[in-house]
């Protein structure tokens, strides 16, 4: 599975920054699932999932350009008890194989004569092996599916996937509907 983000937050920084101001945000998600089951009641699964996320942006009055590129690779896995065809308990559990942490450029004149260019980095993002672990009861209907759960571990960005250094509560939850047979 592949999937991916485009913004294009140029109005939204000329309304709330300035005028002649531009930013941008990319991301590219990968994944690859697999799934056993071993009867209607027990099925287990895990998935590897790479993330690349792009973040520029740019001030026209006073010269200001920035990046900030950041790559992850996960690991998760999970294991379902089904008790009835509408009820199901299941149990995730997410792993960071590999972080790298978001770097950025930063170039802008701070004075005539005075011109930055330099190289940034985050410091405060999650270790390789950050984790989290959390139980799901699911509803799944002829047609609406509902999902939610609470667990504990590395909180994580949805869309961009950057895992922070904070262990914390997690709150998941998720509705879709499936049409067709």
């Amino acid at each position: 599975m592949a999937s991916f983000a485009y913004l294009d937050g140029g109005r939204l920084a000329n309304d709330l920054i300035s005028k002649d101001a531009d930013a941008r945000l990319f991301v590219l998600d990968t994944r690859m699932d697999a799934a056993w089951r071993s009867n209607h009641a027990l099925s287990i699964g895990a998935s590897v999932d790479f993330t690349f996320a792009n973040l520029s942006g740019s001030r026209g009055f006073d010269s200001a350009l920035g990046n900030a590129v950041e790559n992850t690779l996960r690991l998760t896995g999970w294991g379902e008890w089904r008790f009835s065809r509408v009820i199901a308990l299941k149990l995730n559990s997410r792993l960071l194989l590999f972080g790298s942490p978001p770097t950025g450029r930063l170039q802008f004149r701070a004075a005539s004569s005075v011109a930055v260019d330099a190289r940034v980095s985050f410091a405060n993002v999650a270790p390789v092996g950050a984790w989290a672990v959390w139980p799901e009861l699911e509803f799944s209907w002829q047609h609406v599916n509902l999902m939610f759960g609470v667990g504990y571990g590395y909180l994580a960005v949805p869309i961009v996937d950057v895992t922070l250094n904070q262990r914390g509560l997690l709150l998941t939850g998720d509705f879709f509907v499936r049409f067709g047979g």
